[in-house]
């Protein structure tokens, strides 16, 4: 039997953690790690936690992400399909020079969603690696549409700035994000007040006491 733990961090200062600089200049951010006995040999986030990591963020906001796959006929504008929406944009200066620097994805389309199957597909996506740091996630107002961003908007995120970036975000919906730290192996979740984080952690409570999940915070 394997038994998954996730552990929460409220105040994380370390800096190997790859987060940039901690604690964040704006908002909140907590850590959370996971680990499974015994150890799988499978890289990347395990199942149990993206579906537990999947189901919170959905629940509490509209979570937009970078995906490699190219989703939409139409270019620069958001498109609904099967429930999500998506958007293609031609690469910008960000992603063109990351392509480059082979540091981001040299194309990245966005997907915006409420559903926590569709969120499963940013863990997973090899163009736009969560192992590799090569990944974030927006979190924004869950009544709204996707929000004003572009794909180099969520690129620059993968820069160690990436706290400041988010609040200069608030105006357009964006209550959040979320990164992948060291090796992938943690995420990093900043929320800009303290009130929506509270209510993320709840639910991300919530959501692994159903799954079965141990749920530790330090």
């Amino acid at each position: 039997m394997t038994t998954t733990t996730i552990s929460v961090s409220r105040d994380p200062h370390e800096p190997h953690w790859q987060l940039g600089p901690l604690p964040p200049p704006a908002g909140q951010l907590v850590l959370l790690a996971w680990q499974q006995s015994p150890v799988s040999n499978e890289a990347g986030v395990p199942k149990s936690v993206a579906d537990v990591l999947c189901s919170a963020l959905s629940s509490v906001a509209r979570v937009t992400f970078l995906s490699s796959e190219r989703r939409s006929a139409k270019t620069g504008e958001w498109e609904s399909l099967d429930g999500d929406f998506v958007c293609t944009r031609e690469p910008g200066l960000v992603s063109r020079l990351g392509g480059l620097l082979k540091k981001q994805p040299a194309n990245a389309s966005l997907v915006s969603t409420r559903r926590p199957e569709t969120l499963t597909a940013a863990f997973g996506d090899p163009g736009c690696p969560w192992w590799l740091q090569g990944q974030v996630m927006l979190l924004s107002d869950p009544l709204a549409g996707p929000p004003d961003v572009e794909a180099d908007d969520l690129l620059a995120l993968l820069d160690d700035d990436w706290a400041t970036r988010v609040a200069a975000l608030a105006s357009k919906g964006v209550r959040g994000a979320v990164r992948p730290g060291v090796d992938g192996d943690v995420a990093g979740v900043l929320m800009l007040s303290a009130k929506n984080a509270d209510a993320l952690l709840v639910t991300l409570e919530r959501e692994a006491q159903r799954a079965g999940v141990v749920w530790t915070v330090s």
